[in-house]
């Protein structure tokens, strides 16, 4: 999968399920999402990500890519594994 490529609509959605899931379960702030997405590439400023995650803007899997090993780190950290899937295993809705 081409990371610069966007999300086909099934792809998609699996995507935000999987990555507002993390999110909830990781307990990251906006803030400390967004630092860590800059960190590991992410292009998007605070209100680009938002939209993002609320759907609002088309995802790359390169955009999913960022901001699901923002999440996996932090599962890291807190001793757990990786459970967000990166974009190439995404199930199709």
């Amino acid at each position: 999968m081409d990371p610069r490529r966007i999300l086909d609509p099934a792809r998609h959605d699996e995507s935000l399920r999987a990555l507002l899931l993390g999110l909830e379960l990781a307990g990251l702030d906006d803030g400390t999402l967004w630092s860590n997405y800059l960190a590991l590439g992410g292009t998007r400023g605070p209100d680009g990500l938002s939209a993002l995650l609320r759907g609002e803007h088309p995802m790359s899997a390169l955009e999913h890519n960022v901001i699901a090993q923002v999440l996996n780190e932090t599962f890291l950290d807190q001793g757990a594994d990786n459970p967000v899937p990166y974009a190439d295993e995404l199930p199709r809705s």
